[in-house]
């Protein structure tokens, strides 16, 4: 019963998708999109971003440290690694904290496409396609309720130029710790 109103909240997101319908280039280009539409998230990426990221993960590599080597190889400036944009904390949502005590996150698996360079000044429009979460409590009952969550979705810049394609899966273990084992 504690679960119910939750699970509906988890839920209503998930519908809120579906009743929006596709998110296109060029919703994005007429400005129809924003961090207001249900499903999509917006971030502007820095320069401070690009090279935090550039030192963390491949500081050996000038593509993403030296601005002038990057130009003369084409690009228009310093690019973002090909995943600065696709992170899962823009598309994942655990279930709601006030109906579980406890959360136990196994099973995560990220798939990344890349298509487009990031450069400092775009907005990345995280956009949710499409979400699945499938209950795999064991019918008898259990002492934790898991949920395998699934989610797809593009990476789109303020041009509506295609960045990353994603998936995220997980599985969420949930459990209210006064509940008897």
């Amino acid at each position: 019963e504690r679960e119910k109103p939750y699970l509906d909240l988890f839920l209503s997101e998930l519908r809120r998708i579906e009743a929006r319908g596709p998110v296109s280039a060029a919703d994005i280009r007429a400005g129809r999109v924003d961090e207001n539409t249900p499903g999509v998230a917006t971030q502007v990426i820095t320069d401070e971003m690009i090279r935090y990221n550039a030192l963390k993960y491949d500081p050996m590599d000038p593509i993403y440290t030296d601005e002038a080597y990057a130009v003369k190889r084409g690009y228009r400036s310093l690019p973002g690694l090909p995943t600065i944009a696709a992170h899962d904390d823009s598309f994942m949502r655990p279930f709601p904290r006030e109906g579980r005590d406890y959360m136990l996150v196994s099973g995560l698996n990220n798939e990344v496409r890349f298509y487009a360079p990031v450069y400092a000044g775009d907005t990345m429009y995280f956009i949710v396609d499409e979400r699945h979460i499938l209950d795999l409590t064991p019918a008898g009952g259990s002492e934790f309720r898991s949920f395998g969550i699934e989610t797809a979705g593009t990476i789109r810049n303020q041009r509506g130029e295609l960045v990353n394609r994603v998936v995220f899966r997980v599985v969420e273990n949930l459990k209210e710790i006064g509940r008897a084992s």
